[in-house]
């Protein structure tokens, strides 16, 4: 069975006990990784949703425990239709502000941490939780910039 590296393109060499190893980046995931995107992620700021339109790629804050890393696939908000296919990696786990560093707010779409962590405590009320780097691989909507530039996003 042929498979394509989510990360680089190639096809994969084939299996390594239970997962599949690209023969390009030497990258590993488990099969069911491949077979479908697990979990769904919303970028409801607009200044993220910016970044991530220019950049591709945007450093994020979620509270709470440790979310389900690897593939993903993105929408604008819940309940709005899936406008990416992307990559979520755990960056590192916070507890307070000072644990945020000015290259991850750099790459977070708000520029600096106390701009950040305003956001943060504006949606979450907390600064405990785990950064992650959050990395588009396809859009799968024809315009992204004018589903990434609206408020509340598509309708579909």
């Amino acid at each position: 069975m042929s498979e394509c590296c989510p990360r680089c393109g190639s096809t994969f060499v084939g299996s390594v006990s239970s997962s599949w190893k690209c023969g390009k980046c030497s990258a590993e995931w488990p099969r069911e990784d491949l077979v479908r995107r697990r979990t769904g992620i919303s970028v409801s700021e607009r200044d993220v949703r910016r970044h991530l339109l220019e950049t591709g790629r945007v450093y994020t804050f979620r509270a709470g425990p440790d979310r389900t890393v690897g593939l993903v696939w993105g929408r604008v908000q819940r309940g709005r239709s899936k406008i990416f296919d992307g990559w979520l990696e755990h960056i590192s786990s916070v507890e307070r502000p000072s644990d945020f560093r000015p290259e991850w707010a750099a790459e977070s779409g708000f520029g600096s941490v106390p701009t950040w962590m305003g956001a943060i405590d504006r949606q979450h009320g907390t600064a405990e939780g785990s950064v992650y780097c959050l990395e588009v691989d396809e859009w799968t909507v024809d315009d992204p910039e004018t589903v990434l530039r609206t408020p509340r996003g598509d309708r579909r």
